[in-house]
């Protein structure tokens, strides 16, 4: 990852301190890169199709990871308010939203920007199948068991957090923020449940 938004690290010193020094840069990095590409992607105004060439990987994933959690929790909310269809018209956003990525499979890209495509592919797929079980099981509660295992990433505030807003992962009563440790475009096979 290109130090593109926090500027450069000078390696000078000891190398125990520079290195150390390295890691706070990269994780410095990457948060400003997903807070740039959670807001490109909420306000750009452009289809995903596109936007997600403008991005990092990693931080791809984890913007469609915080959008597929804050949607099914909105899908949750319409439910009970007595919009019965909710869940099921957000899975047909999803089935559309899988469509168009691959479609772009399907054409001519790098390398690195097939697997990127086919990373969102897989955990869009897992995301889209923990919202049909939901369906199918009529769950409609955001407490119930079904979803509180599921692991849900959020953007958003949190007390004694280290910044205001930032990225935190949520699975039962387990709470995390999100550690920013660079993992790069590594495929991923599957998904497996609690």
């Amino acid at each position: 990852v290109p130090f593109s938004k926090t500027g450069s690290l000078p390696l000078k010193g000891k190398v125990e301190i520079y290195l150390n020094d390295l890691i706070t840069k990269v994780r410095d990095e990457l948060h400003t890169q997903l807070k740039l590409a959670l807001e490109d992607y909420r306000t750009g105004g452009r289809p995903r199709t596109e936007w997600l060439f403008d991005h990092v990987a990693q931080m791809v994933l984890v913007t469609t990871q915080i959008e597929w959690t804050e949607n099914t929790e909105k899908a949750f909310d319409k439910l009970a308010a007595g919009n019965a269809s909710a869940m099921k018209k957000y899975s047909d956003e999803q089935v559309e939203m899988l469509s168009g990525l691959i479609v772009l499979v399907q054409g001519k890209l790098e390398g690195l920007q097939r697997r990127k495509i086919m990373n969102m592919i897989t955990l869009e797929t897992h995301s889209r199948d923990i919202n049909v079980m939901l369906i199918n099981d009529q769950i409609t509660h955001k407490d119930n068991f079904k979803w509180a295992s599921q692991l849900k990433t959020k953007w958003l505030s949190y007390p004694d957090a280290a910044a205001p807003v930032d990225c935190h992962i949520f699975n039962c009563d387990a709470h995390f923020q999100y550690s920013y440790e660079y993992l790069g475009n590594a495929g991923r096979l599957v998904i497996t449940p609690l």
